[in-house]
């Protein structure tokens, strides 16, 4: 409504909103949580990664970025491919990536799961400590999505993919 009425500091709350969610991640990245990530996923035979619905661009970018240094690396399922062909054959040498926040789909929590009893290391990159993914977690980043807009804010979760993938890049 506020927007619509051409209220010019709508803008400049949702920048200044953009730059709290990023300072929030900065205060409360857990930099060894963030070192053993990083360490598996360059160890890792294959990285998976999967978003549903708000996240789906996010993943893509993930996954892109890390196609500049990694030939290991695609979306679990992309292009109408089912989430499942995407999970065969997965073991305790890969990884997936779960980026999810509510209304969290129940596709990607469900992709957690087979990920976890398959034995691989499951990162799952969210927005609140109640997200039903977070049980089959091997590590997980809550990440801050304030916004005036309908829908979150993924600022700081674009900053924290790029700082796996930096620190991926530095490592490999």
């Amino acid at each position: 409504k506020k927007h619509g009425e051409g209220d010019q500091a709508f803008a400049s709350q949702h920048i200044f909103d953009s730059v709290t969610n990023v300072q929030a991640l900065a205060d409360s990245i857990d930099p060894e949580a963030l070192e053993v990530c990083v360490e598996r996923l360059h160890q890792a035979r294959k990285v998976l990664v999967s978003g549903a619905l708000g996240s789906t661009g996010v993943a893509e970018y993930l996954t892109y970025m890390a196609s500049f240094i990694a030939d290991n690396w695609s979306m679990a399922s992309r292009m109408g491919a089912s989430m499942a062909s995407g999970l065969v054959g997965l073991s305790d040498k890969d990884i997936l990536i779960l980026i999810t926040k509510a209304p969290y789909a129940q596709m990607t929590v469900r992709a957690a799961l087979e990920a976890q009893k398959a034995g691989a290391f499951v990162i799952v990159i969210t927005d609140n400590h109640a997200c039903p993914a977070l049980v089959h977690a091997s590590i997980s980043f809550i990440v801050p999505t304030k916004s005036q807009h309908f829908f979150s804010s993924y600022a700081s979760t674009l900053v924290l993919c790029e700082i796996m993938i930096g620190s991926l890049a530095a490592r490999s």
